[in-house]
């Protein structure tokens, strides 16, 4: 049985309305400020007002730890480490009805044991990644090798079986973090690593192919702090952010073929970070890129004129947790969303108080929604919220995301309120 069978689920069509800044009935539908350069007119739109009240529980076991998940849409699956150092590698499954795990823990099957230490003390930044071609999803994730340096590993027919497990790289000066990509037509599953001994040691961003794990592409001028590049969907080429002056970044797109990068914008102002890629359905499948600014913004770019222009920014109402971070795009009803995580501090690992939220993209560059998920929205309580996923359910789609509580990485599921058919 090939990968390719055990995927039984397609992006589901929803529809996200506005409701009020803490989650309770009502519309929010915000002007986000937009460039001189845009060559749109900001419009805003008020939707009709949709009761919505969040529905925000811990799933899993109270003795397991849910460290770095990652989620397959396309299988109803989930990848996580239940320890930050000496753990394990596991695969749950999840209910698309309940957004629940089938199982009490999660723990459904064992892919590997002692994969490497998470975090910036340990040898990988990234816990597991699935990928994603014709064949199926694999897992890649980072383990030591026989040498004590880490490599990247991958796992087959975790979904189907028979599992089978195996190194994939064999560098000489370690590899770790994995990127794959995700595309059900493709032929091969492409993926990023970076060549260096350790999390935070020195050494370059690279391409590879699964087909071909040896012969690896650099990509020029990777900043590590700017996070990761992205895949452009539907290619082989990637969009990150490149060093561009003494102090400047710039938004990039890197072609392995050639093995160079092109830079697609000059001279924005502002801290950035976490480069997205896809393709808006609200603007006729156009590609869209965009980015992280000063942990406040999220900026898209649209190719406009010859140009990569700067066509709107989007910011959920949340004057107490004004941070933006980690955003995650989906699809549904014609339309983008962003579940995003809005901080009370600027630092990463840092805080006592975070929200997530949903922003839907609009057609016009003023024309956005948001809407607050988590239970703090009602209950008011506070906690160290952090790393929403979408998966889509049977009826909606569910966001997950991470909670640090009493030294323990909880899982939780939130609804969203928005009608989905699968």
């Amino acid at each position: 049985m090939t990968r390719r069978s055990a995927l039984t689920a397609s992006l589901a069509l929803v529809t996200l309305v506005a409701c009020s800044p803490e989650g309770a009935p009502g519309p929010v539908s915000t002007t986000s400020p937009t460039s001189t350069t845009s060559t749109a007119s900001p419009t805003t739109t008020t939707s009709e007002p949709a009761p919505f009240t969040p529905d925000d529980v811990v799933v899993g076991a109270s003795g397991v730890d849910y460290v770095d998940p990652e989620f397959l849409v396309e299988g109803d699956a989930m990848a996580f480490l239940d320890a930050q150092r000496d753990g394990n590698l596991w695969v749950a499954r999840i209910d698309p009805r309940t957004g629940r795990l089938r199982s009490q823990d999660g723990r459904d099957l064992l892919v590997d044991t002692g994969p490497a230490a998470l975090g910036n003390t340990g040898l990988t930044l990234n816990g597991p990644e699935w990928g994603l071609d014709r064949d199926g999803p694999t897992i890649l994730y980072t383990k030591v090798d026989p040498a004590g340096l880490p490599q990247v590993w991958r796992a087959e027919a975790v979904l189907d079986g028979p599992m089978s497990v195996e190194m994939l790289t064999r560098s000489a000066t370690g590899a770790h973090t994995p990127l794959a990509r995700r595309d059900p037509d493709a032929t091969s599953t492409p993926f990023l690593f970076k060549a260096a001994p350790t999390g935070r040691g020195a050494g370059p961003v690279v391409w590879a192919d699964e087909t071909d794990p040896a012969r690896t592409v650099p990509i020029d001028g990777v900043v590590a702090s700017a996070y990761l590049p992205t895949w452009i969907p539907g290619t082989d080429l990637v969009a990150y952010l490149r060093r561009s002056g003494p102090n400047g970044l710039d938004l990039a797109r890197f072609d392995p073929a050639t093995g160079r990068s092109t830079f697609l914008t000059t001279g924005e102002p502002g801290v950035k970070k976490n480069v997205i890629a896809f393709e808006a359905p609200e603007l006729g499948g156009e590609l869209v890129l965009g980015y992280v600014v000063d942990a406040a913004t999220l900026v898209l770019f649209r190719h406009q004129g010859g140009t990569w222009t700067r066509w709107t920014t989007l910011a959920p109402p949340d004057p107490a947790r004004p941070h933006l971070y980690s955003p995650e795009v989906f699809h549904a009803d014609g339309a983008t969303h962003i579940a995003v995580q809005m901080k009370d501090v600027n630092l990463a690992e840092a805080g006592n108080d975070a929200a997530i939220w949903v922003m839907t993209v609009g057609p016009d560059p003023g024309d956005h929604s948001y809407r607050r998920i988590d239970e703090g929205a009602s209950s008011g309580r506070a906690a160290r919220r952090f790393e929403p996923e979408v998966v889509t359910g049977t009826d909606e789609p569910f966001v997950f995301y991470s909670e640090r509580a009493d030294n323990r990485t909880l899982l939780r599921r939130a609804t969203t309120g928005i009608p989905t058919r699968r």
